[in-house]
């Protein structure tokens, strides 16, 4: 029983162990950080200047692919290497929303602090609702009036 016990705590812990490492062939969750990053300027990139004006055209896509391939070589990862890392990170959904999460916090660095451009003030074009109506009563008003005055008849 002894024997039994042992070996599954010296499985259990070289289970437990490689949780963090990816297999051969992935990226690192630094490195492919890294490349998304890059891809996903890349596609801000070819959205907002190449495929703008006419992306049907197949010299527009056959430069939008040749953006892509120089990510990944300045990355120096190949297509293959990055598509079985991407298709290995979603099938690992808690992987891919670190990756993620460190990309939108990379982002969020790169903007400008809000106070930095402040937002116009802009004239309110109705006036305030309380001012424009008449005051509202109840249906007491008249029998709360009548005692307030006097000279009323009742």
């Amino acid at each position: 029983m002894r024997l039994f016990l042992s070996a599954l705590l010296i499985i259990m812990v070289i289970g437990c162990s490689k949780k963090d490492r990816t297999p051969r062939g992935v990226l690192s969750k630094e490195k492919m950080e890294d490349v998304l990053w890059d891809m996903m300027q890349a596609d801000e990139f070819l959205k907002d200047h190449v495929l703008k004006s006419d992306s049907t055209r197949s010299d527009t896509l056959v430069s939008s692919s040749g953006v892509y391939e120089r990510v990944l070589a300045l990355n120096k990862t190949t297509r293959e290497e990055f598509d079985s890392s991407f298709n290995y990170y979603r099938r690992h959904p808690l992987l891919m929303k670190t990756i993620l999460d460190s990309i939108n916090a990379k982002q969020q660095s790169a903007l400008p602090p809000p106070a930095s451009y402040p937002l116009p003030r802009t004239a309110d074009s109705l006036p305030r609702l309380a001012d424009s109506m008449p005051k509202l009563r109840d249906s007491m008003h008249r029998f709360r009036d009548r005692r307030l005055r006097p000279n009323v008849v009742q």
